[in-house]
This record gives structure tokens, C-alpha cells and sequence, in this order.
């Protein structure tokens, strides 16, 4: 087990197998092998995974910084996402197309990549890009997070109490707030206060929860 395999587009190296050619039949990522990966992700043209020691590794598209490496190139094959050059150790990611989310053992989010209508939740002053994971620190209930999940341009984070928290745009009405203004700091979903929630997930345009 904890065996990657990826297939399809590979425009921007998101298959991780060192090049951009298509593939169409599931082919092993040789460079996990010997890595345990418990968690995997797959965003617009960047992918993600976690392993059993709670490393995470990225790859594929990086022109919004969505790899944390520094720069904006893509990676045709993993790289492990480091804050300040530390390893920390995650237990979820989640991608949209051009941001991501994450979570560590000690329940905090972070996000990094483009922060366009809000989604990595830093507030109206987040940069446009932001090119290192960053602790998303508001509001205060958010905390103890166990799971995230990425829209196109939209995230959802669960608590450990089942408390749902949604950012970014609120187009179609996808953040659950009985409107489709965009959020910049993360609100609970008013409607699911007290339904301890145990699962989420997110499309282009809209949500669900369990």
C-alpha cells in the first residue's frame, strides 16, 4: 500500500513521472517509491500527496507559487513543501486550481498560491500571491482543524467539533451564507452550526458537506 499512480493531461508535469506526456494507463510515481503516502490531492493541474511521517510533497503547475519553492516554475516531479525551510508535519491538503490548503498535526490551516476573491482566508490585505504557506489565524474558533477542502477559488475547513468554516468567492452562493458576496476571512456556515459535520468537499462552483 501508499503506492501513487497518476495518468491523463500533463501539460505542466502534474502526472510527477518527469515529463509532460499523457499518459493513458495508471503508471507509478517513481519518485515516491519508498515513501508510505496515506493522503493524495489532485487540483486544476497541480497534485499533492502525504505521507505516513507527514511530509507533503506537491508538483505540476507553479506559476502562482502553488509548489512553496520559491519560484514560479512547475516541477514535473514532487517536491516537499517546507515553512521557512522546516519540514512540518501535515496531515490534509487540499488544491483549487490555483491555491492550497493544508493541515498540520497541531490543527492549524495554512494556505499559500493565488488569493484571488479571498481564498486562502488572510484577510482583505493578503497579498494577490502569497509564495510560502501562511497560518490562517482568523477567526479565532478556527482552530483544530482536521480536514480542508478546495473549490476553484473557494475553501472549506471542518473542526474537530464539526464546525464548518467557508472563504473566498462567494459566487453562486457556494460559501453557504444565504448570499454570493466573497468572504476574505473565514465564516461558519450558518446552517450546519451544531450538525457536527463529518465530511466536506468542494466543486468548481459549489459544496457539500455529511
Amino acid at each position: 500500500g501508499g503506492e501513487v499512480y497518476s495518468w491523463g493531461l500533463n501539460h505542466e508535469g502534474q502526472l510527477g513521472h518527469g515529463g509532460r506526456d499523457k499518459l493513458t494507463l495508471p503508471k507509478r510515481i517513481q519518485a515516491l517509491r519508498g515513501v508510505k503516502i496515506v493522503a493524495i490531492a489532485a487540483g486544476l493541474e497541480t497534485s499533492a500527496a502525504v505521507s505516513d511521517k507527514g511530509a507533503l510533497f506537491v508538483w505540476g503547475m507553479g506559476r502562482w507559487h502553488q509548489l512553496a519553492t520559491g519560484d514560479n516554475k512547475s516541477r514535473e516531479q514532487p517536491v516537499e513543501v517546507l515553512i521557512e525551510g522546516t519540514p512540518v508535519t501535515w496531515t490534509a491538503v487540499s488544491l483549487g486550481d490555483f491555491h492550497v490548503a493544508g493541515v498540520t498535526t497541531f490543527g492549524e490551516m495554512y494556505t499559500w498560491g493565488l488569493s484571488m476573491y479571498g481564498a486562502l482566508g488572510l484577510s482583505d490585505n493578503a497579498l494577490s500571491v502569497v509564495k510560502t504557506p501562511i497560518l490562517v489565524s482568523q477567526p479565532k474558533e478556527l482552530r483544530n482543524v482536521k480536514a480542508v477542502a478546495c473549490g476553484s477559488r473557494h475553501t472549506l475547513a471542518l473542526t474537530g467539533v464539526g464546525d464548518l468554516f467557508a472563504v473566498g468567492q462567494g459566487e453562486y452562493g457556494k460559501l453557504g451564507q444565504g448570499n454570493d458576496l466573497d468572504l476574505y476571512t473565514a465564516r461558519r456556515v450558518p446552517k450546519l452550526i451544531g450538525k457536527n459535520v463529518r465530511s466536506i468537499a468542494c466543486g468548481i462552483s459549489h459544496s457539500a458537506a455529511l
